[in-house]
């Protein structure tokens, strides 16, 4: 129809260029602040790897412990055991574990880093929006590179959190550390809706293409 027509021509709403701004503006203050994280980052670990860091400078490191048995008497006076298993705890890393606060920092680079091309390419696609035609090719793929990158931030919280206990394990031997390795359908759901759009996309730009076509 009418409307119909008018999109696939290229003339984008005036209130979808609006928000696409306004987006775009949040994503790139984000950006600015993941590009100083990444600096930021990168100047830390070089700093701890070549000289000792000072006691005020703190770092805790987040991992899955199994604390030590319980136990309370119920009504009867009867003694109850508790396990208390996988407790996300915090540790404050000492000056001295120089290697330790170097790999935090570095496997949170990479996902800094990951986040950081993310945002990039959600920029890219929200200019597309804004200054030029929605369904061009470039912008399926800009939505096919998200949803992988977004599967790839997840997946690397299974290796990072894998290395990351086996090194507190071996720093701090009596710390009964451990990793779980949880089934989570959220990102799974968020790559399958974006992988749908990216398609919607990709068919949009097809039914763009045919019309261009037939005028």
């Amino acid at each position: 129809d009418y409307r119909f027509s008018i999109i696939m021509n290229g003339s984008s709403s005036p209130r979808l260029r609006r928000l696409a701004r306004w987006v775009e503006r949040v994503l790139s203050f984000f950006l600015v602040i993941g590009i100083l994280g990444l600096f930021g980052s990168v100047i830390y670990a070089v700093y701890v790897a070549v000289a000792p860091a000072p006691p005020q400078l703190t770092h805790t490191v987040r991992i899955e412990i199994d604390p030590f048995s319980h136990s309370f008497q119920d009504e009867t006076g009867a003694l109850v055991p508790v396990e208390l298993r996988h407790v996300e705890a915090e540790i404050s890393l000492p000056p001295a574990q120089r290697k330790l606060r170097v790999l935090d920092t570095a496997l949170n680079l990479v996902k800094i880093f990951l986040g950081v091309v993310i945002i990039v390419q959600l920029r890219r696609f929200l200019r597309s929006i804004r200054l030029d035609h929605p369904f061009v090719p470039a912008n399926a793929i800009r939505l096919r590179r998200i949803a992988w990158l977004t599967l790839l931030v997840f997946g690397w919280q299974v290796p990072s959190r894998f290395i990351l206990a086996s090194e507190v394990s071996h720093a701090f031997p009596h710390l009964n550390s451990n990793l779980t390795l949880g089934l989570d359908l959220g990102p799974v759901l968020l790559l399958l809706i974006i992988l749908i759009i990216a398609e919607v996309f990709n068919l949009g730009v097809t039914m763009k293409n045919d019309q261009d076509l037939t005028v």
